[in-house]
């Protein structure tokens, strides 16, 4: 070969500015300095911008964005006043609702599920009095067989054309919510506990809880069940059916978190509570899988999105931004501290955050 040609040649592999040709540089590894999220250096400023992005937004948030994020808020501990805005809000949840169709049973869910959580660190008797009335309202509004539609008699008298007939995640939570304030002495009817108890057996196989009827079969992400998980384990009934499938179930559900409904924050809220009821290998799992992905993608603002299915405009559509998303993520890299959302046998033996309280960082 000629120098000319061989010249030619190199030239010819060259674009057009010159430069050789080079594949763009592999996006930095994130590098964590603590397994404590409160002083590690890529989780902490990950931490602080999701959050800030939330309390910028949550007073113009819709309800179910509140709510998602209350779960951050009281974990955090330190913005009082954000997290009385969301037990407020939850607390006047009949007003919130107002005559919209979905809100009427999802809304006392939502709230029903935070101010138990909430009621573990702050027992009030006011809290206590409005749980009460969430399960009165189950108890009013528990379907035929067992389960809760979006709103009461839905299925069966508006939309004949809908396939479920009960909603295996509204179910979940609503089912879950009451595992747990049964420990807290709110009476929860048998006969009501006993038919919901039913209904999930039904919709629950290996391959988890259903969306709705059985024969839609499985679900993609374990929030569902996750959230049950939650009530079971603090009620001491890890040895329940539901329980010991999610055990198995979960983990392998961990690749799909992009995968939920309507609302990705929501799906992922349930599998970051439920990876932590199942442990600390659980719970690495989850954040060895996701979390240095969502630090990557967080945006300048601090917003985190999870993902959808984008059906009925997906969470941003639904909940007009990506506080549920955030907040979830936020939570997330909170519950690597395995004090956070840890209370005490009876409620108000534990507050949240006990690294922050003692003074450390």
């Amino acid at each position: 070969m000629t120098r000319a040609l061989a010249a030619a040649l190199v030239l010819s592999l060259l674009p057009l500015g010159g430069a050789p040709a080079q594949e763009p540089p592999p996006k930095p590894r994130v590098l964590h300095t603590s397994p404590n999220p409160w002083k590690c250096k890529a989780c902490l400023p990950a931490y602080e911008k999701a959050l800030g992005h939330v309390r910028d937004r949550l007073r113009q948030s819709p309800f179910a964005a509140q709510m998602i994020a209350a779960w951050t808020l009281l974990a955090d501990g330190r913005h009082e006043k954000d997290l009385d805005t969301c037990v407020k809000q939850a607390r006047r949840w009949r007003e919130a609702r107002g005559t919209q169709q979905h809100a009427q049973n999802w809304y006392p869910a939502l709230a029903g599920a935070f101010l138990a959580e909430h009621y573990k660190y702050y027992p009030s008797a006011e809290t206590k009095r409005c749980l009460e009335e969430i399960v009165a309202e189950f108890v009013r509004t528990q379907e035929i067989t067992g389960g809760w539609f979006k709103w009461p008699e839905g299925a069966y008298k508006d939309r004949l054309d809908y396939p479920a007939k009960d909603l295996g995640m509204l179910t979940s939570i609503i089912f879950g919510m009451f595992w747990t304030v049964k420990v807290f002495g709110v009476e929860v009817p048998e006969a009501t506990l006993r038919k919901a108890t039913d209904c999930l057996a039904k919709l629950c196989t290996a391959r988890g809880i259903s969306y709705g009827t059985p024969q839609q079969g499985g679900e993609p992400t374990g929030a569902r069940g996750s959230f049950v998980l939650v009530g079971l384990d603090y009620a001491g009934q890890r040895e329940h059916e539901i329980f010991k499938t999610y055990r198995k179930l979960l983990p392998k559900l961990i690749p799909n978190l992009q995968k939920g409904h309507h609302v990705g924050g929501l799906h992922a809220l349930g599998v970051t509570l439920g990876c932590r009821v199942l442990g600390p290998e659980c719970a690495r799992e989850l954040t060895g899988t996701w979390l240095d992905h969502y630090i990557g993608a967080q945006e300048p603002d601090g917003a985190v999105y999870i993902g959808d299915d984008g059906d009925a405009g997906g969470e941003i559509g639904l909940l007009k931004g990506k506080v549920a998303s955030t907040a979830a993520f936020g939570l997330m890299i909170l519950l690597q501290d395995p004090r956070m959302l840890r209370p005490g046998k009876k409620p108000g033996e534990t507050k949240p955050n006990p690294y922050l309280a003692a003074g450390g960082r």
